[in-house]
């Protein structure tokens, strides 16, 4: 199977899966509650996107982590061991977010696994605000509770034309 065959209904669920491992151990949270799932990314929202890509140029995906600043600034806290109530800059938001896509990725490609061999991770871009997208995409979208940080799981995938 190749990465374009799995549903995104699929990818979605190792997203979730792969982010819910993270939650419970690394960041120390009780659990990662699946809210909602929706069919559009949320506006004005600030985070970081990393490729997964698999054997060939069509096999293409990115996964992506949003919340607000304050949401991000949590993570990145709980990431590095810091109190809630420490003054957190901006670098080390961009580079705490950018590893905690980075770990989620690689969840995903070890959860994957068994029905895709080929997944390789690319390095993640951290953003703050809206990305539009040219291309025409499939999107899924987890709305999560990761103790009091709401946190919006992306699922981007190139949509195949007849011609390929």
């Amino acid at each position: 199977m190749s990465a374009a065959q799995m549903s995104m209904e699929a990818w979605i669920e190792t997203l979730e899966k792969s982010a819910g491992e993270l939650v419970t151990t690394t960041l120390g949270y009780q659990k990662c509650e699946v809210i909602s799932h929706l069919t559009d990314v949320p506006k004005a929202k600030v985070g970081a996107y990393i490729p997964l890509l698999g054997e060939s140029e069509r096999t293409k995906l990115e996964i992506g982590i949003l919340s607000d600043l304050k949401g991000c600034q949590e993570l990145s806290r709980r990431l590095t061991g810091m109190e809630n109530t420490e003054p957190i800059s901006e670098d080390d938001v961009t580079d705490a977010i950018g590893e905690i896509a980075n770990i989620i990725a690689g969840g995903v490609k070890r959860l994957a696994a068994d029905r895709i061999s080929s997944l390789q991770i690319g390095l993640p871009f951290f953003f703050d605000g809206s990305i539009r997208f040219k291309e025409p995409l499939a999107i899924a979208v987890s709305n999560s509770m990761w103790g009091t940080v709401n946190v919006f799981l992306i699922v981007l995938k190139r949509k195949e034309s007849k011609t390929q």
